[in-house]
């Protein structure tokens, strides 16, 4: 009987895999009788390659056949001793094994402190209330809610951060350098007349070509013109900043292409509107001009500014009908004061009678309204604002302003604004006031 089934003398697998060079000795001589040797191979093999089990594990039926009692005695021996061996050099008697002694010496006066060191709990709520509490309320966590704010939000609230300052922040400041070319450019053309349209030509031309217009210049440069423009303090001309805006606008469509110039307008759009929003829309923004926030003089200026800056913008397409009518709305919509009554008048006079020409319409801005057609004002869209205008204005006393803070007994500013706003609405409608 061989000494294991699983393996023969003629089992090929067995030749390729361990015996390898006796596939080349075939076609060379008989064989000689290796049988005596060939069991001893078998039993070093074995003994080698095929690990023992732990002392206390049985073995597995496979390998009961594979291990033979003279294979255990012999190669199983010396497997044991060794194993024995290495298990006594890694694993020592936790017991008895003194670990404070191998570490650092501050290593061990940092743990003593610690452990020293009294509990915050007890110092707190007494040392003898470390018990679990059964009348306390039953703790629910809950995820806290955090309100996601748009764009256009987180713009307001950072160009609104001071009552103090100026609606839009200047930019920054170059202590150690010049400023660059563009604004020394701006500065030349904002001081001029508006009526010098040769002038503002050639300094919007040397302006575009002062850099190259990214996306973030075309921004810094729509900030800059509404910084200037609705600045309190500011050392501009104010009149000429809607006609120098309307200049740069047709340089970089020269100079560049129509997206260059396009992105300058939007650019220009949202900080203009996100900015009036955050100034008059007290319902979403808490810096808005209202009762509950004390604004500055100058603060209520830049925004007064801010509007008619708006206005201009609108009569040289830079600003679409829809604009206007969501500044007129917000305004309206918050009318609390007669701060609000002089927003709304100040930007239908800037807006011009074009505004009631387009209802619900969006202009190209191929050519400016002022050298457009104008057409007839549209009664309609007059008589519909004078329908949500009119009874806002009645619910307000006369002297009710966010500057005074207070109502003056027998005061008619209030009758003078509003008759102002409809002064301008009938230059453009002679017999407005006979159906008022």
């Amino acid at each position: 009987m061989p000494t294991t089934p699983f393996i023969r003398e003629t089992s090929p697998s067995y030749y390729h895999l361990y015996s390898p060079s006796l596939s080349n000795c075939i076609n060379q001589s008989p064989p000689p009788d290796t049988s005596d040797s060939e069991c001893e191979l078998k039993d070093f093999f074995f003994g080698s390659y095929i690990f023992k089990p732990a002392p206390n594990e049985p073995l597995s039926p496979t390998l009961s056949y594979v291990y033979s009692e003279s294979s255990m005695g012999s190669a199983g021996s010396t497997i044991e001793s060794e194993y024995d061996e290495v298990r006594s050099v890694f694993v020592p008697d936790k017991d008895s094994y003194d670990f404070e002694s191998q570490l650092p010496s501050y290593t061990t006066i940092i743990i003593q402190e610690m452990l020293e060191e009294p509990d915050a709990f007890d110092s707190r709520f007494g040392g003898n209330h470390k018990g679990l509490n059964p009348q306390a309320a039953l703790f629910v966590p809950q995820q806290p809610t955090r309100s996601i704010q748009s764009p256009r939000t987180r713009l307001r609230d950072r160009v609104l951060a001071s009552t103090s300052c100026p609606l839009i922040p200047p930019p920054p400041l170059r202590p150690l350098k010049a400023n660059p070319l563009w604004m020394t450019i701006f500065h030349l053309a904002s001081t001029t007349t508006p009526i010098n349209s040769i002038f503002l030509n050639d300094r919007a031309t040397e302006l575009v070509h002062s850099r190259f217009w990214h996306s973030e210049a075309l921004a810094e440069l729509a900030q800059h013109f509404c910084w200037k423009a609705s600045a309190a303090n500011a050392d501009v001309n104010r009149e000429t900043m809607a006609p120098f805006a309307w200049e740069v606008y047709r340089a970089l469509y020269t100079a560049f292409d129509e997206d260059t110039a396009e992105s300058f307008v939007c650019h220009l759009r949202n900080l203009l509107i996100g900015t009036f929003e955050g100034c008059w829309f007290a319902t979403e923004s808490f810096k808005a001009i209202s009762y509950r926030f004390t604004p500055s003089e100058e603060y209520v200026t830049s925004a007064t500014w801010l509007a008619a800056f708006i206005g201009d913008l609108f009569t040289f397409g830079l600003i679409r009908v829809q604009h206007i009518k969501l500044c007129l709305n917000i305004l309206v919509h918050e009318l609390i004061s007669l701060q609000h009554i002089s927003a709304i008048s100040v930007i239908i006079d800037h807006a011009g009678p074009q505004f009631w020409c387009y209802p619900g319409g969006v202009r190209s801005t191929t050519l400016p309204l002022t050298m457009a057609k104008v057409e007839e004002p549209s009664r309609e869209m007059i008589n519909l604002f004078l329908r949500n205008f009119l009874p806002k204005t009645a619910k307000l006393q006369n002297g009710n302003s966010v500057l005074a803070r207070k109502v003056v007994a027998g005061s008619s500013e209030k009758d003078k604004k509003v008759n102002e706003v409809l002064d301008i609405l009938a230059r453009w409608c002679p017999d407005l006031r006979a159906k008022i």
